[in-house]
């Protein structure tokens, strides 16, 4: 019978994807990695391994081989400076944004100052009095605490009134940001950001976090603060990394990787007493690492953003910051209310939105505004509708003085921080990444949001990339299955590995707790399996004895020395 890996690629339905790859590049990493399967190479390929040098450092990724920081933009500058102010024992200001990102910035930095008994005062702005960045009143309250120098973290790339006027004042600034800059930047002593126009960084993808984390890692070097170490601090860089969904490539996954390993170790009391709260474990019960990175991005992240959306974001920093089990308990048991609070406002504010977003379905980019939402939750409302409709979406809230306040996301394939930024000079305040937009717009100009046309998006339908076909028989495989379930974590820029099978149902499938089904299905060569479809009890009889093409990603788990090879459906097509 003719092998899986040699079925005609025009067998897979048209409706999904192959990786595209270079046969010769395919034929060379399967002898370099000595594996005769074309889907297993083809997976790696499509994750820029190329080489057997490559593959090694994919499957077991070194600190060692994290990109230096000197190349980041005045990070020698930043350096020199903080160094001045802890020999002079100057007062240092922390100022930090109010999402995970941020305060797992602004922890890390604390983290470091601390140890080195350093003089030091933080702040987070309030998103309701103050809203998003690096503002005046952040720049008063050091002024007024007689602070010489202020770090700046996850915001102070667009803060000219800020910066003019810390510099008015004498006050030096150290901005250690990462958003996108446009073309012109604040006026501070040091501007570390690797996306900078000035910028020779190799990853501009880095959180806030790891720019800290990056900062530290070149003072520690730099001047021989051998009493601190850097990567103890990972475990917070991770959860960074995760949150504000950075590409899970190259040394972002290499130090997601290595704050998991720390988590795993549960030595910072916040960590130990999320995950425990969340039951997430992450690590089977041999040691290796098991957890979804989703059970981060949707239940921690949003636990953590709750206090800055609805009260004070300090709330989440106080529980990173916990020194101990109860106290970070404390702090916890104060973000589940809010967390809660926060839930009913977004339901009743994503029931309104979604009345208006059925009038636009026809419109290049949907905009909903409320006069009672609350301002802390537009970035989940416009999520939320952008979800539904498949379309970018601007979610905004009457925030008074006929100002109007929100955020945007949309797909993955449209850019909506470069479709808006000609018309930024419109808005009071504007900025963000490709897909997640934060704005600040007079609402007698609200209707310039419309200029926005169909041609400027990327419209088209975006089909499902596979890595290939691979067929059952093939999952027996140690060798395959170990190289399929060690391209883990997966995340943005690092996508779970999805597969192709012609398979046959054999009437012996069924329905798992009302909602899923449990898919059982023979492939080509008889081989029987059982498959996971989440939420699926209503296709039963759709697939009740038929022969199809299943998409499916694979998951192993291993238990008191058993192992379990888990199957999901995430797509399909009927013959």
């Amino acid at each position: 019978m003719q092998s899986i890996n040699k079925l005609r690629h025009s067998m897979i339905p048209e409706k999904w994807q192959l990786a595209n790859v270079e046969q010769d590049a395919l034929e060379q990493l399967k002898k370099d990695i000595e594996i005769d399967n074309d889907t297993i190479a083809r997976m790696l390929i499509r994750r820029g391994v190329l080489s057997r040098r490559q593959a090694e450092e994919f499957y077991n990724p070194s600190l060692n081989h994290l990109h230096s920081p000197e190349s980041l933009p005045d990070i020698e500058k930043a350096a020199e400076r903080l160094v001045e102010a802890l020999k002079n024992n100057e007062l240092i200001a922390i100022v930090g944004d109010y999402d995970v990102d941020g305060i797992t910035s602004t922890s890390i930095l604390i983290n470091f100052l601390q140890s080195l008994k350093a003089k030091f005062i933080y702040y987070i702005p309030d998103r309701k009095m103050h809203g998003y960045g690096l503002n005046v009143e952040s720049v008063q309250w050091a002024l007024q605490h007689s602070a010489s120098l202020l770090i700046a973290v996850d915001i102070g790339s667009k803060d000219f009134a800020a910066t003019n006027m810390a510099n008015a004042y004498g006050l030096d600034i150290i901005v250690l940001d990462h958003h996108e800059t446009g073309g012109h930047l604040p006026n501070v002593h040091a501007f570390v950001n690797p996306q900078a126009p000035n910028s020779y960084y190799p990853n501009k993808k880095l959180s806030a976090s790891a720019v800290v984390f990056k900062f530290l890692q070149y003072l520690v070097k730099r001047y021989k603060l051998r009493k601190f170490d850097p990567y103890s601090l990972l475990d917070l860089v991770m959860l960074g990394l995760v949150a504000d969904v950075m590409p899970l490539v190259d040394e972002n996954r290499t130090m997601v990787i290595h704050g998991l390993n720390l988590v795993a170790r549960y030595q910072r009391p916040a960590m130990r007493t999320l995950f425990k709260h969340f039951n997430i474990e992450i690590t089977d019960s041999e040691g290796s690492l098991q957890v979804d990175l989703r059970d981060i991005a949707f239940k921690i992240s949003p636990l953590l953003n709750s206090a800055g959306r609805i009260a004070h974001a300090r709330t989440a920093l106080n529980l990173l910051l916990s020194e101990s089990d109860s106290e970070a308990s404390f702090w916890l048991e104060q973000l589940i209310r809010l967390n809660n609070e926060r839930r009913k406002l977004t339901e009743k504010a994503v029931e309104e939105a979604i009345s208006q977003a059925s009038k636009q379905a026809d419109k290049d980019i949907i905009v909903v505004v409320g006069q009672d939402w609350e301002e802390g939750v537009m970035g989940i409302v416009a999520a939320r509708i952008q979800e539904l409709f498949k379309k970018p979406v601007i979610a905004l809230t009457d925030v008074g003085f006929g100002i109007l306040k929100g955020s945007g996301r949309s797909p993955e394939d449209v850019n909506l921080y470069e479709l808006m930024s000609p018309l930024g000079s419109e808005f009071v305040r504007f900025g963000g990444h490709a897909n997640a937009v934060g704005i600040t717009i007079m609402k007698d100009k609200v209707e310039i949001l419309s200029q926005i046309r169909a041609n400027d998006l990327k419209d088209e339908e975006k089909s499902l990339t596979i890595d290939g076909p691979l067929a059952f028989k093939d999952l027996k495989d140690e060798k395959i299955l170990w190289f399929i379930e060690n391209t883990a974590p997966w995340g943005e820029g690092n996508p779970i590995p999805l597969f192709a099978a012609p398979v046959i149902e054999d009437n012996t499938s069924e329905i798992v707790k009302e909602r899923h089904l449990k898919l059982s299905v023979s492939d080509q060569y008889g081989i029987r399996e059982q498959v996971m479809f989440w939420d699926g009890s209503d296709l039963k009889e759709r697939f009740k004895g038929k022969r199809f093409w299943l998409c499916y990603y694979v998951k192993r788990r291993k238990f008191n020395g058993k192992q379990y090879v888990n199957l999901y459906v995430k797509d399909y097509e009927l013959s």
